[in-house]
């Protein structure tokens, strides 16, 4: 049985991944590494956010985390540019990033080049999410309502919906840095965040520090 586990990375706890990598996943054999980072609606309205410095370095440390566990983000699409671009992104690390790495190497966590077969998310995971009324969202988290499924089929929804999910939404991004980065086909940003933090699903993501 394959076992996954998820884990939320918010402003109370970057510190904590490198000893959770080594004594939850890896001693306990877990395949899968799920990192969502925080949308703070819902329940995580009231959590502290990480600042944009620990969102990449915390990114850049995630991609070299070797296997086991597979890495996945979901709203981290940086975590696609940064393993592109890996080198660009080390000359912007920052405190964090060196941290975490200096927390792995005392405890003997293997840090190196992005393993093959780790994929992070789309910004969205590249899924829709479908409440329990029929409602369709692009995600759980940006509640962007497309339409429902109660009263037209999915398809249709879709079809008319296409410049709020991937890949077309990032020909529609506008204004700040997530519209003029060179990583907008790539990462995009997180529409989710946009949306909550700035009210604009196609507004830049608050937490991306770059535009290369």
């Amino acid at each position: 049985m394959r076992v996954q586990v998820n884990t939320v990375v918010h402003g109370g706890n970057v510190a904590e991944l490198p000893p959770l990598v080594l004594q939850v996943l890896r001693e306990k054999g877990v395949d899968v590494w799920e990192v969502f980072f925080l949308i703070r609606t819902g329940r995580g309205t009231g959590v502290p956010q990480i600042s944009m410095e620990e969102y990449l370095d915390t990114v850049l440390w995630l991609s070299e985390v070797g296997r086991p566990p597979l890495v996945r983000t979901v709203e981290g699409p940086l975590y696609r540019a940064v393993k592109a671009n890996r080198d660009a992104f080390r000359r912007m690390a920052g405190k964090t990033y060196r941290h975490l790495r200096e927390t792995s190497a005392a405890l003997g966590i293997e840090i190196g080049p992005p393993s093959p077969g780790q994929v992070g998310t789309h910004p969205h995971g590249g899924t829709l999410f479908i409440s329990h009324s029929g409602d369709v969202y692009p995600s759980g988290l940006a509640r962007v309502r497309l339409g429902s499924v109660m009263e037209e089929d999915l398809g249709t929804v879709v079809s008319r919906s296409e410049m709020y999910l991937p890949p077309e939404v990032s020909s529609h991004l506008r204004g700040g840095r997530c519209a003029s980065c060179r990583f907008r086909y790539l990462c995009g940003g997180s529409r989710a965040r946009a949306l909550t933090e700035t009210g604009d699903y196609f507004g830049e993501d608050p937490l991306c520090p770059v535009v290369l």
